[in-house]
């Protein structure tokens, strides 16, 4: 059963990312109207080697199979394996899965929070050909330190590419959002900064 405190955060997140879609102007208001939050509602893969998973937040385009931004949050002494959900996430997903955030969060011994982004990425393997990969972009990034102070600094990113190349104008549609979430990460973590969100 997930804690009040877990709750609370996650509606946080949702309210401020929710802020941000709304505040999304010009051509892109349009397309930003049709993405929502589906909270935690399963998502099921067609390929069964990958499991069914409920993430704590999703967002998803009402056009799109699968949600393009995926949030997980985890306690540390509750050990959540964020790195091996984002290798369900985004394989399982075909890459329609074009985000997944994680936030490790210490709430006992410290106050210490971090966050951690994974994309996907196309290598060429040993035999020449082109596989889908998760890479982690943004490893364990302290956004709130152990005294509860808010880091305002932009997350260290090693590759922030996306692979637009071989989808199509719909999915590339459904790719803005996520686009906007990935390079600019210290939104969600601005949530915890708020008692209350107000749009």
């Amino acid at each position: 059963m997930p804690s009040f405190l877990h709750e609370k955060f996650i509606v946080q997140i949702v309210g401020e990312l929710q802020c941000q879609l709304k505040s999304i102007e010009g051509a892109s208001a349009e397309f930003a109207k049709e993405i929502i939050s589906s909270a935690s509602a399963s998502i099921k893969f067609a390929d069964q080697e990958y499991s069914k998973h409920d993430p704590d937040v999703q967002f998803t385009h009402s056009k799109a199979r699968y949600p393009g931004v995926v949030i997980e949050v985890s306690y540390s002494q509750k050990g959540k394996d964020l790195g091996r959900l984002s290798n369900d996430y985004i394989p399982g997903s075909d890459s329609e899965i074009r985000v997944v955030v994680g936030l490790d969060i210490e709430y006992k011994m410290t106050k210490k929070a971090t966050l951690s982004v994974w994309q996907p990425s196309i290598v060429t393997n040993e035999a020449g050909e082109k596989e889908l990969v998760t890479q982690q972009i943004v490893a364990n990034q302290v956004f709130r330190d152990s005294n509860e102070h808010i880091l305002h600094r932009r997350p260290t990113v090693t590759s922030a590419r996306l692979h637009h190349n071989s989808l199509g104008q719909a999915r590339r549609k459904a790719l803005r959002f996520n686009c906007y979430l990935c390079e600019n990460p210290m939104l969600v973590s601005s949530a915890r900064r708020r008692s209350s969100v107000h749009c």
